[in-house]
């Protein structure tokens, strides 16, 4: 939101219009926007429509939205850097100097992205002062680190190309077997490719030569 507020800032906004864009802006309700900032609730209908068509309004709503459209626009280098938090992600992103879990939103952006979910769990109990203490367990669950760095490998091309090793079996008995009964199909193959090689090379007459050549 502060990143919008400075957006919004730059528009020439009166303070009760800005704070007008930046409530419209989270659920697109003229109404409740226009409450939200002062005004009373049996006109805040009305308002809320006569601040929409104003001008600088309309242009500030047109600029936060088409960058908060940009932001959010999915592209390669987008999904790639998601991959690249996931793969690359380190322990120490996650706590703190004493190695305590450190609360989600101080956490870095790489660090984040890089939870699939989370648990949380509170736990009361009595110290031996008799004070009750209540406390709040958060369990992560990550992204498989094995899956992203195997997925990067993948787009990568990182993996060499399988080699697929062919094995063919002769049964030599059957073949023989057929020879024996039909005559050496490899040898009659040899003699006809024999006999084409001296019929290619054979020199030509002149009139065989002229004959090819038309």
């Amino acid at each position: 939101m502060g990143r919008t507020k400075s957006v919004i800032s730059k528009r020439g906004l009166t303070p009760k219009e800005e704070a007008f864009v930046q409530e419209y802006l989270m659920d697109f309700d003229a109404s409740r926007a226009a409450k939200a900032v002062g005004y009373a609730a049996n006109c805040a209908r009305t308002r809320g429509t006569k601040l929409l068509s104003n001008p600088k309004i309309q242009a500030a709503l047109k600029v936060v939205m088409n960058k908060t459209a940009k932001e959010n626009e999915l592209t390669r280098e987008k999904i790639i850097e998601q991959l690249k938090f996931c793969a690359l992600r380190d322990f120490k992103d996650f706590v703190d100097e004493e190695g305590n879990l450190l609360p989600i939103r101080k956490m870095s952006k790489s660090a984040r992205c890089a939870i699939d979910g989370y648990k949380q769990r509170t736990k009361t109990f009595v110290n031996d002062n008799g004070e009750e203490i209540t406390t709040v367990e958060t369990e992560l669950k990550l992204v498989p680190k094995a899956a992203a760095i195997d997925m990067g490998m993948k787009h990568f091309g990182g993996y060499a190309a399988e080699k697929h090793e062919i094995k063919h079996s002769v049964d030599w008995d059957a073949l023989y077997d057929d020879s024996s009964k039909h005559g050496d199909p490899l040898e009659e193959q040899i003699t006809q490719i024999e006999t084409l090689a001296i019929t290619n090379n054979k020199p030509q007459s002149k009139k065989d030569a002229h004959e090819n050549n038309r």
